[in-house]
């Protein structure tokens, strides 16, 4: 029984922790994607 037990949470973390790292890959893809269009309107700005 405890064999079993073992694997699953271990599976368990590691799911949790693949799911914080894919979010946090997405809030960073988000951020930069701001940043770019943030940068890109300041451009904007700065030719007209």
């Amino acid at each position: 029984e405890k064999e079993e037990k073992v694997p699953s949470t271990r599976r368990k973390r590691e799911e949790e922790e693949f799911n914080e790292e894919s979010e946090y890959k997405e809030s960073e893809a988000k951020e930069s994607a701001r940043e770019e269009d943030k940068e890109a309107k300041q451009k904007r700005i700065n030719i007209v």
